[in-house]
């Protein structure tokens, strides 16, 4: 997880940069937001505050513990989002949240889904997730999930950003009040329920508030992300919420009310990835849900209306769309956001494998990468179940891509932005990041040898290592100046003089470490370090929040 920073270009950008860096950028804030991912390998993180914002209330969450268990959980490093991706992002979702209601929509998605999606629920479903690449041509709706997990570590991860230095200071989001939002949307699927109830004359008006909520999954504290269910716990609580963490096993149903360790519970924060509900230990949450003995939260309904992938292919069918009257201009945003998608069919499967290199195959009721296959890489065993049915295809659309380092090392990271979005409004805005290749070892051993040799021990890197490099330094005055190559190899940038290197990296070679430009290189050939931050650490695979859903965006 990581945060975000205004992504900074000269023509987006409200506060301008310093002269020096505002003229190595691209002109045009998508450009410069990746030209800024490919160079900057700066550290966002202030790990006491993130220690502080883990710990506070009641202390379930250790922050050492965390990164122990989960040294991937977190990036040190924020992702740049350009201005103009983020309101088409924005766009695409507003877009997609006026489809979805259309009565001729939800007939068709329904006739594939299981039956208990047919049951209306009053609740609107909590975390939404928007998933989407960055591709040529800008952000592309890769899935929507109906349980985006991860929320809550990203608001608390949000506060403990701190800019790397003085440019950077310029685009920092300010704070927003993520909690609070959270337990006010909440609060908000309860009411829904209620109003529902009066409506069909089951209750009178005002008559129960929400009293006790319950964090559902199997096994929940062997879960990955158990650390943010005792996060909600602890949220809940702060607000009033008698709130439980708890196995579905641990659930009851008497056909009026259902109870958890004898306690009636209210509201059901649901973590599973049974969909359905129809896993045997879930028949008394699924007989309450049934039975609106319950305000259950994401439900079956809102799985099968979103996330089921099968209706990206209903989505961009532009003649259909505008058989169902959805407007031209919404036609438009889904055509060009929306990767081509396809149900992948027995009767098409010779197609499919013929033309397999332009395809991802994914489950259509899947979640995450689970039994995903880029084409390119799928085995006819592989394809031969695929083509049995239950999966789509859909255009194979690259990532943009994220330079960092990891033990010292420079490596590129795929990356992917995932909108969390309450009834059509977009909270939070986070970045995952996946090592595009790993590095072995040894491998890393080498380099970090390499890095910290001296100057003599490889001449000719040290003649070559600045050639073609500019280095500025940025003072307490936030001014930028190109340093002499002489001081290039002098010292280490201090605290309130740091350097920033855009555009340069190092290879391996046998003289040692020699500059491989572009990319984002932090050290001279004398191995000192030209960071922007105090600590280069980088995870191999991380989950990183980008910030505010509107305004200039820096992913940490």
């Amino acid at each position: 997880m990581s945060t975000l920073i205004d992504s900074a270009a000269r023509g987006g950008v409200a506060k301008p940069l310093p002269a020096a860096l505002a003229d190595l950028m691209p002109a045009d804030c998508a450009a410069a937001a990746e030209w800024l991912n490919r160079g900057c390998a700066c550290v966002s993180v202030d790990h006491q505050s993130l220690k502080l914002a883990l710990e506070e209330g009641q202390g379930c969450v250790s922050h050492a513990e965390l990164l122990a268990t989960r040294p991937h959980l977190f990036s040190d490093s924020v992702v740049f989002v350009s201005e103009a991706h983020l309101l088409r992002m924005a766009e695409t979702i507003a877009a997609l949240e006026r489809v979805l209601p259309l009565s001729a929509y939800r007939e068709r998605v329904l006739a594939y889904a299981p039956a208990i999606a047919r049951h209306s629920p009053a609740a609107a479903g909590v975390f939404l997730g928007y998933d989407f690449h960055l591709g040529p041509q800008g952000p592309q709706l890769i899935e929507i999930n109906s349980n985006a997990g991860g929320a809550l570590l990203n608001a608390r991860l949000l506060r403990a950003q701190r800019a790397c230095c003085a440019p950077v200071a310029k685009m920092m989001p300010a704070p927003r009040a993520l909690e609070a939002a959270f337990v006010r949307m909440f609060r908000e699927e309860w009411r829904l329920a209620q109003l529902a109830r009066v409506a069909q004359g089951q209750s009178e008006a005002g008559e129960r508030p929400l009293m006790r909520i319950a964090i559902v999954d199997t096994r929940p504290s062997e879960q990955y992300l158990a650390p943010e269910f005792e996060l909600f716990r602890e949220l809940f609580e702060a607000h009033g919420l008698a709130t439980m963490v708890a196995d579905p096993d641990e659930l009851a149903f008497d056909g009026q009310r259902l109870t958890c360790r004898g306690a009636r519970i209210d509201l059901v924060y649901n973590r599973l990835t049974d969909f359905a509900l129809a896993e045997p230990q879930h028949a008394a949450l699924r007989a309450a849900y049934l039975a609106d003995a319950v305000v259950l939260t994401p439900h079956p309904q809102m799985h099968a209306l979103y996330a089921d992938k099968r209706n990206l292919v209903a989505l961009g069918d532009e003649q259909w769309l505008a058989q169902i009257g959805v407007g031209e201009h919404d036609r438009q945003l889904l055509a060009s956001n929306i990767p081509r998608t396809e149900e992948v069919l027995p009767a098409d499967a010779d197609a499919f494998w013929s033309s397999r290199k332009q395809w991802f195959f994914k489950p259509a009721a899947g979640f995450g990468s689970k039994a995903a296959y880029r084409g390119d890489k799928i085995t006819r065993r592989v394809f031969a179940e695929i083509a049995r049915g239950g999966y789509v295809a859909q255009a194979l659309v690259a990532p943009s891509e994220r330079h960092l380092l990891v033990d010292g090392v420079g490596q590129d990271f795929k990356l992917d932005l995932r909108n969390y979005v309450y009834r059509g409004e977009v909270q939070l805005l986070s970045a995952r990041t996946v090592a595009r290749r790993p590095i072995s070892v040894r491998r890393v051993a080498a380099l970090r040898r390499c890095c910290r040799s001296p100057v003599r021990s490889c001449p000719e890197a040290a003649d070559e290592s600045l050639r073609g490099r500019r280095l500025f330094r940025f003072g307490q005055d936030d001014a930028a100046r190109e340093t002499p190559a002489a001081d290039h190899r002098a010292r280490p940038a201090g605290l309130g003089d740091q350097a920033y290197a855009p555009q340069f990296r190092y290879r391996s070679s046998r003289q040692g470490l020699l500059p491989s430009p572009p990319g984002g290189g932090r050290r001279s050939a004398a191995g000192q370090r030209f960071a922007l931050g105090a600590d280069e650490r980088a995870t191999r695979r991380a989950r990183t929040v980008i910030g505010r859903p509107s305004g200039p965006i820096f992913a940490m």
